[in-house]
């Protein structure tokens, strides 16, 4: 066999198998259907078009960490969406922090997508200091 014929039949394994699998996953699939393909009417734009794609990058974004069910979520400043965050070691020196109670921080980080919902890994994570106007308002 020739070197294209070659890569021409390893191309054609690999889509078979990619295929093989995406067909195993979905019908392995456990729990309730994921949004986008629930709501397939009209509904569509929900969280489907919210939804940020894979290796899309956060930089310096303003916002807050907070424990959601028993998980640390990052909280962008001016959204109502939020992005569960991937352990490293940056959320360990983040998760220190939490107990000072609600803080500002300056984020940048990598999103993921797995099984229809996107995840935050922090890559740099700064803690932007109070104004002294800031400090002086009591914490609620």
């Amino acid at each position: 066999m020739t070197f294209r014929a070659n890569v021409r039949s390893l191309g054609l394994g690999l889509m078979f198998f990619g295929l093989v699998g995406l067909l195993d996953d979905h019908l392995n699939a456990d729990g309730p259907p994921s949004p986008t393909k629930a709501n397939q009417s009209d509904d569509v734009s929900n969280d489907a078009l919210h939804r940020a794609r894979e290796g899309s990058k956060i930089v310096q974004q303003l916002g807050e960490f907070r424990e959601t069910g028993g998980r640390i979520a990052f909280y962008p400043e001016g959204s109502t969406k939020s992005l569960v965050l991937l352990e490293n070691l940056a959320l360990e020196r983040v998760s220190r922090d939490l107990e000072q109670g609600t803080r500002k921080w300056n984020v940048s980080g990598a999103i993921t997508e797995y099984r229809g919902a996107n995840y935050l890994l922090i890559e740099r994570a700064v803690l932007k200091q109070r104004s002294a106007v800031d400090a002086a308002e009591p914490r609620s």
